[in-house]
């Protein structure tokens, strides 16, 4: 750590990960035995995100690059990112419950949003000029309060 070259809140960030994490782990073992299936089973025993996993990887990377242990058991080690929560999507029951509290306007742009699957600027670029013949064109959107050309998408 004393020779590498970068800030000195990134050098103690880099000790601190080594003591915390890495020395607990690998103290007792030499550098060139450490496996990627090793730093794989630590890391699963962190209780911490895939981000944070990632970010401790760096200064053992940078420690076995140092020791020169080729190739670098590190480089192997992918972290899955955490799949997005699924959407929790409203019931019929409770869509009609909400939409049966609106009039107007507002109705019919939360029924566009709900019925077509709308993002809301897009029901806010919709003009009558737009609905022919029982279907609507969805060319435009507002954005930002301008009217935009496209979607987000580009449909």
């Amino acid at each position: 750590m004393n020779l590498l070259d970068a800030k000195h809140s990134t050098v103690t960030s880099y000790r601190n990960i080594i003591r915390r994490y890495w020395l607990p782990k690998f103290e007792k073992l030499p550098v060139t035995t450490i496996s990627t299936k090793d730093i794989k089973i630590a890391l699963a025993s962190f209780d911490v995100s895939p981000k944070t996993k990632k970010n401790l990887l760096i200064p053992l990377r940078g420690v076995l690059d140092h020791a020169e242990v080729n190739p670098n058991p590190c480089n192997a080690v992918k972290i899955k990112q955490r799949q997005k929560e699924q959407v929790q999507r409203y019931s019929p029951e409770e869509r009609d419950k909400l939409l049966g509290q609106l009039d107007g306007d507002i109705k019919a742009y939360f029924v566009l949003m709900f019925g077509c699957g709308l993002r809301p600027g897009e029901v806010l670029g919709l003009k009558w000029c737009d609905y022919k013949d029982g279907q609507l064109n969805i060319e435009k959107q507002i954005t930002r309060r301008r009217l935009e050309p496209s979607t987000k998408t580009g449909y």
